[in-house]
């Protein structure tokens, strides 16, 4: 089974928009400032073009190294759950899983050791939660994990 991942982040075009945007108002911002500073004229344009350098590098930074990470990543070897407004992550590998049960909004996984952790899937779009649902019961087929609906 390939990786399934669900981000809900921005798209690949909104961050190439906003990569363009933040190096042009870097580079405008930067001459404007140098520009200034050589004619020793520190006015407003001067000031107005430094704070044009940091949100613009506040931009690219947003777009690449601040992108929030993926919420929902599941293979043939592990699942991984982070949702937004939502403390707890769940990660486990399939060979700890002992059971499934598949809920509306929610799986419940019982694990090896005994524990039974609930994770809360309602955040996800309804179209992501039916391939989530079914890419489990691929995964629970192939693994020979039991798994029911509750």
């Amino acid at each position: 089974m390939n990786e399934y991942v669900i981000n809900y982040n921005d798209s690949k075009s909104q961050k190439t928009l906003f990569f363009i945007i933040g190096g042009y108002a870097i580079l405008l911002g930067l001459y404007q400032s140098v520009v200034q500073a050589l004619n020793s004229t520190f006015t407003f344009d001067f000031f107005a073009s430094l704070i044009l350098v940091v949100l613009g590098a506040i931009l690219i930074l947003n777009a690449t190294v601040w992108a929030a990470r993926p919420i929902f990543v599941m293979n043939s070897d592990s699942i991984y759950v982070k949702m937004p407004n939502q403390k707890s992550v769940y990660k486990a590998e399939w060979i700890s899983v002992r059971e499934i049960a598949l809920g509306v909004s929610y799986l419940k996984m019982s694990e090896t050791d005994g524990k039974q952790y609930t994770v809360d899937i309602s955040g996800l779009k309804y179209d992501d939660l039916k391939k989530v649902k079914s890419q489990i019961i691929e995964i629970c087929e192939s693994k020979s994990i039991p798994y029911k609906n509750d």
